[in-house]
């Protein structure tokens, strides 16, 4: 029975991989896969449940990509710039992580994502790996002691939101403004001196 879900699962990323969410339907998923529809509805209860199965499987394979990209040795500029490119990248190259950039989906995924915690297991990963490496560099004193892994990590993904509003910032900004974020949170990461802002209300 298990097989049966495993398949199903490989052949709709299959086709969400080629031809997106809103091109692919479930008896195409079925008749590829040599089930029944009803088989389908076995395991899944709609082509949304088993794309953001799908989707969240991808983002598990993007953040271990990163993370086996990062050198502890190198410098935190040049690691942590190129782990945002790469993330960048990544995401811009794969139809179905793509998709987090379609308003029509976005709302349904991020739903999704707050009800069930399902990413937040790689998120964990993340942030044990990425801590214990944020500690050595502010030890170093590289990077500034008073940011924790979790607001570095904010920095990080929110370069990749700011993908999803290129039309209301300007799209013959990018990739260009993107960079320049990277570049000015790096600074702004491994500026030790006293960069605090207070705010009141």
């Amino acid at each position: 029975m298990e097989d049966k879900k495993q398949l199903i699962f490989r052949t709709a990323r299959d086709l969400f991989s080629k031809k997106g969410f809103k091109n692919t339907n479930i008896p195409e998923i079925t008749n590829l896969a040599g089930v029944g529809v009803g088989t389908f509805y076995n395991y899944y209860n709609s082509k949304d449940e088993i794309f953001l199965e799908v989707f969240n499987f991808e983002n598990e394979q993007v953040k271990k990509e990163l993370l086996s990209s990062i050198t502890p040795d190198e410098d935190p500029i040049s690691t942590m710039t190129r782990m945002m490119i790469l993330s960048r990248d990544l995401i811009s190259s794969n139809l179905i992580l793509h998709e987090w950039y379609n308003k029509d989906i976005y709302s349904r995924m991020e739903k999704h994502f707050f009800e069930s915690n399902s990413d937040n297991r790689m998120n964990e990963i993340m942030q044990t790996y990425l801590g214990g490496l944020f500690k050595q560099w502010q030890t170093e004193g590289k990077i500034r002691s008073d940011l924790d892994a979790g607001m570095i990590l904010a920095l990080f993904n929110s370069t990749i939101y700011v993908d999803m509003h290129k039309t209301e910032i300007g799209i013959q900004y990018f990739p260009q403004l993107t960079y320049k974020l990277i570049e000015y949170i790096m600074k702004g990461v491994t500026d030790c001196s006293d960069l605090t802002i207070s705010h009141s209300g």
